[in-house]
């Protein structure tokens, strides 16, 4: 009988697995001749197409700051109200916020 041998070492195989346990996974469709160019402009750069693509991203918003959704703010002016702060304090913290979100 033949033996089969594994690919990894456990140790290896848990070493992915860490490595990987903060990684997300994105699939994205493009049209062939973008693929292409794609890949042409990753390898001008020397760099892989994701580490390429993850640089495009942050070159996009590297301007854009965060913001608090608008949803959750009146759960937050509730919550200043609740513990004690004024209106003025309210309107302070909120111009804050708008002022430094990087």
């Amino acid at each position: 009988m033949k033996e089969i041998k594994k690919k990894y070492t456990p140790a290896q195989a848990d070493a992915i697995k860490k490595y990987l346990s903060n990684k997300a996974k994105y699939q994205i469709r493009m049209p062939l001749f973008f693929k292409d160019r794609l890949f042409d402009a990753a390898k001008n750069a020397n760099m892989s197409v994701n580490a390429y693509i993850l640089e495009a991203i942050e070159e996009k918003n590297e301007n854009v700051k965060d913001e608090i959704p608008s949803e959750l703010l009146p759960n937050l002016i509730e919550w200043l109200k609740e513990h004690g702060h004024s209106a003025e304090e309210i309107v302070d913290c909120l111009s804050h916020l708008g002022n430094n979100v990087d």
